[in-house]
Formats: structure tokens, sequence, C-alpha cells
């Protein structure tokens, strides 16, 4: 079984920092709306979790190309 260590989650837009928009919580999921910009914007989300009494590392990039 895993575990999402909650603590650990970070939201990076196309560089800052952007955690503060989300409400990162296990078994959870929300609607957030993230300030794109016109042209291609980059949304990186992490978080760990426990699996099997170790630590792993989940990342997911997203690009968004928003017309100029």
């Amino acid at each position: 079984m895993s575990k999402v260590v909650s603590s650990t989650f970070t939201a990076e837009l196309n560089g800052e920092n952007v955690s503060m928009l989300f409400h990162a919580a296990a078994n959870t999921a929300e609607t957030v709306a993230v300030p794109l910009r016109p042209g291609v914007n980059e949304l990186m989300l992490s978080v760990n979790g426990r699996v099997q009494k170790k630590t792993v590392k989940d990342t997911h990039l997203f690009a968004f190309i928003v017309a100029k």
C-alpha cells in the first residue's frame, strides 16, 4: 500500500513556486485556477510517497500553450 506525504507537495509554474494555489491532501481532488500567460507554460507537480517502506517521488510535467 502506498501513502502520499502531502507536506512534500510542490508546484512550479514556469519555474516559479505556485504551491500555495493548491491544497494537497491524500485521497482528495480540487479545481485550481492556474494563471497562465500567453505562449508556452510549464507546470511541474511533485510529491513524495511511501511504498513498501521506501520513499518515492512522483513528478509530472504539463505543458500548456496559450494563444498570444
